[in-house]
């Protein structure tokens, strides 16, 4: 819901709210797009820069024109392996 007000409050295309382990989902055309969580074992990595890599992935997907489900599935896997 958030979201969504924060959106619709500066006019942005779309909203990303990433939530670690449960995975991202998107904010778009007051629709809210989700994508299921990817498992990773992360118990030997460090979780610092994982946002980063889901937020690139989202760019990379929005740029090339893919669906969100699409552009989801690639922001929830890159960011389980980081």
């Amino acid at each position: 819901a958030r979201a969504g007000r924060l959106a619709e409050r500066f006019g942005l295309r779309w909203v990303d709210v990433t939530d670690g382990a449960r995975g991202t989902s998107v904010v778009a055309d007051g629709k809210i797009h989700t994508s299921p969580p990817v498992a990773a074992d992360t118990s030997a990595g460090d979780p610092v820069g994982a946002g980063d890599s889901v937020s690139a992935a989202l760019l990379h997907g929005t740029i090339r024109g893919w669906t969100w489900a699409e552009t989801l599935h690639l922001a929830n896997r890159v960011g389980a392996y980081v």
